[in-house]
């Protein structure tokens, strides 16, 4: 009885270790597409419209569910666009499973006050392409490696079963 309930625990801890892995590596794809499509639309509010970057990233924060940009626009006028920003990255870099590559190519989008016009528009031009690099790289990773997890943690988990009995 007690060799079924380990051999269980055993096959479903190796498969769920798997499962998370290769889920990770999704979630990493899809939150950076979703910071490129979000620096792709400040780029056209900015440029288009008059609105304060507060209320765009309000709008960006609502449209495509980051919280991220709703935490800096609140915290844009006690710290600063920069400092909030960089904290907010800070705060939910592991809930986007974003590494450190990820989190400063996001990070040069901290500038954009900094700069207006021409200049504005290629900081955005430089953060768009340094995404689209981590974008890249992160599902090439996930096509080669994602299905290889989840299989690597199915047959562990049932070496791991016939290694019991």
């Amino acid at each position: 009885m007690f060799k079924f309930a380990g051999a269980a625990a055993i096959f479903i801890s190796c498969v769920s270790i798997g499962c998370t892995k290769s889920y990770r590596m999704k979630k990493r794809c899809n939150s950076l597409n979703s910071l490129i499509l979000a620096t792709e639309r400040i780029g056209a509010e900015i440029s288009f419209t008059k609105k304060r970057l507060e209320r765009i990233f309000n709008d960006i924060a609502r449209d495509f569910k980051l919280p991220l940009f709703s935490d800096t626009a609140i915290m844009m006028q006690s710290v600063g666009t920069r400092h909030a920003l960089s904290r907010s990255l800070s705060k939910y870099a592991d809930d986007m499973a974003l590494t450190a590559q990820d989190i400063k190519a996001a990070k040069t989008l901290n500038a954009i006050t900094d700069f207006s016009g021409d200049e504005q528009q290629r900081l955005l031009q430089t953060t768009l392409k340094l995404l689209e690099l981590s974008y890249s790289e992160a599902t090439e990773k996930y096509n080669k490696t994602g299905k290889l997890y989840r299989n690597c943690g199915v047959l562990l988990g049932i070496l791991g079963v016939i290694l019991l009995f």
